[in-house]
């Protein structure tokens, strides 16, 4: 599979935003010359879709690549930036994730499974289409069932 391949993305919720879609539409594709907040995105790739700024205050949108966990603090931390500027997620998959803390607050919330900084852009600033589809089901909370070192004996 390439980088580039919008079979590496998935787009999860895309929710209506008036701050970041001409149309008053769905968040995505996001428009042309837009100022974005970016966290674990190479800068100098996005500067080539957009204006990167930053500080969140100066953004009309931030785009969050979570290589992580994204609960307590971290969730927090994400809520209050979805709080300031229409907030576009993407979530690394290579392990399930939980993701309903974050569908409320997120414009758009995309999975991803190896796509490069390039490829997720690509797909949000609309040059391709997101047309990966998940291949396992994503919890709905992060509380595990067992736990590290859960182990049983007769």
């Amino acid at each position: 599979m390439s980088d580039r391949d919008p079979n590496a993305v998935v787009l999860l919720t895309n929710r209506t935003s008036s701050r970041i879609s001409t149309s008053g539409g769905p968040a995505l594709p996001l428009r042309d010359a837009l100022r974005v907040y970016t966290e674990h995105v190479d800068t100098k790739v996005a500067e080539r879709y957009a204006i990167v700024v930053t500080e969140v205050a100066d953004a009309d949108v931030a785009l969050l690549r979570l290589p992580g966990a994204h609960g307590g603090a971290e969730l927090d931390r994400i809520v209050d930036i979805a709080a300031t500027v229409p907030t576009v997620a993407v979530i690394d998959l290579y392990r399930p994730a939980a993701v309903a803390d974050l569908v409320g607050y997120c414009a758009a919330l995309l999975g991803t499974r190896g796509a490069d900084d390039e490829g997720v852009l690509d797909v949000v600033f609309g040059r391709y289409a997101p047309a990966g589809r998940l291949s396992s089901d994503l919890p709905s909370d992060a509380e595990p069932l067992f736990e590290t070192g859960h182990g049983l004996s007769y």
